[in-house]
């Protein structure tokens, strides 16, 4: 929870110093010194990290946060890299492109909202706590006297 909560600061921190219109993209031999760096990074926490000093610094073109979002193995970074991204991506009529990176269509619909209202706040994610087995509920019966089954004459073995 501390990685969220830490990638979470890094986001909005990031995000709200990019807010500018971008003029120029980065150069193609930029994003690549720059996309090697971070494809060279060992955890996604790390790659997340070197991806938006990248966005903070220069502007991208869409096709190029596609190519850095593939990077990531988990969709919940792949997000919080793309939405610091959009604030940064110099074409962002072909973003619809981005949405394709991730594996799962709810990121991509989260992701869609968030480009759709850019200024509102960013959510963290919180997964949902994982169900722990219940005891087995014990039947309750009547407090009634019920017949005792020694003396029952009737068909047996039903």
């Amino acid at each position: 929870m501390k990685h969220y909560t830490f990638l979470l600061l890094i986001v909005m921190i990031t995000t709200t110093g990019m807010a500018q219109d971008c003029q120029n993209p980065i150069t193609q031999a930029n994003f690549q010194t720059g996309f090697n760096q971070i494809a060279t990074q060992t955890t996604n926490e790390k790659k997340l990290v070197r991806s938006l000093e990248l966005t903070g610094k220069d502007c991208l073109t869409s096709a190029q946060v596609k190519n850095i979002a593939v990077l990531f193995s988990e969709d919940t970074y792949r997000l919080e890299f793309c939405r610091a991204a959009y604030l940064a991506t110099f074409d962002r009529v072909n973003f619809y492109d981005v949405y394709d990176a991730f594996t799962s269509f709810s990121y991509a619909l989260r992701l869609y909202d968030f480009t759709r209202n850019p200024q509102q706040p960013l959510t963290p994610f919180v997964e949902k706590p994982i169900d722990q087995p219940k005891e087995p509920i014990k039947p309750k019966f009547a407090n009634i006297v019920y017949p005792a089954v020694g003396n029952y004459t009737g068909n047996k073995g039903c």
